[in-house]
């Protein structure tokens, strides 16, 4: 039977309880993202360009904002690639028998890379033309394509047929795939939301950027969990 509550409660046991060990890696990993966005955010926010507000503008200003690009731009590239890769780490994860070894997994990660990095961006472009036409369109089509990334990790498929694959796999499902999205980003918000307003009672910066990125690498490996866990669920009867 296949069961939204059965995904949400597989997800988060398996993530918070760590009874795979596996998936601690990718909890590890993006905790340390979590981390270095965070100080590439202060260093730009603490620029002198950026607190005088671009005025006046002049030549050292420049100067200062290309030094800065400069190594800020590559390391956001290099920090998106390298979550993308722990994404779909965890899918391999969490759908793999626990006697595969975390390096066999690695290894199965960057077998199809390419393919991830490629369903990634051509969902970021389709979700994104979705959200700027209507509102409505991008949340159709986020539930709907919603299995692309899992159908080129664990099926191997390609860009165009993982996003076909999604699309049919999710007819008839879609308020339930809905509700599991919204359900998981609700419990994430609520968490997250009550560890923030408890460090705005007492501020200790360094402490909350620590907790906050942790629920948060958290909350990710839970989050690609469940839905995993649901994409299996519904493979597994209709067996795309």
């Amino acid at each position: 039977m296949i069961s939204i509550t059965q995904a949400i409660r597989n997800g988060f046991y398996k993530t918070f309880c760590l009874k795979d060990t596996r998936l601690l890696i990718p909890i590890v990993a993006f905790f340390l993202i979590s981390i270095a966005s965070t100080l590439i955010g202060n260093i730009s926010s603490s620029q002198p360009y950026a607190q005088s507000g671009f005025y006046p503008f002049n030549s050292t200003m420049l100067g200062q904002m290309l030094v800065f690009t400069a190594w800020a731009f590559p390391s956001v590239i290099a920090l998106f690639l390298l979550s993308l890769f722990f994404f779909g780490f965890t899918i391999i994860a969490y759908s793999s028998r626990k006697t595969r070894s975390s390096i066999r997994l690695m290894k199965d990660t960057a077998k199809h890379y390419l393919g991830l990095l490629a369903i990634s961006i051509l969902l970021a472009i389709i979700l994104a033309a979705g959200f700027i036409a209507l509102v409505i369109p991008g949340i159709f089509l986020s539930v709907k394509l919603a299995f692309s990334q899992m159908f080129v990790m664990l099926k191997r498929s390609s860009p165009g047929k993982a996003l076909n694959d999604s699309y049919d796999m999710t007819r008839g499902r879609f308020w339930d795939v809905l509700a599991m999205l919204l359900v998981v980003g609700v419990i994430a918000s609520i968490v997250e939301g009550i560890v923030s307003m408890a460090f705005l009672l007492q501020p200790i910066y360094a402490i909350s950027v620590v907790v906050e990125s942790l629920l948060g690498a958290f909350f990710t490996v839970a989050f690609i969990s469940v839905v995993t866990d649901y994409f299996l669920q519904i493979h597994k009867k209709i067996n795309i």
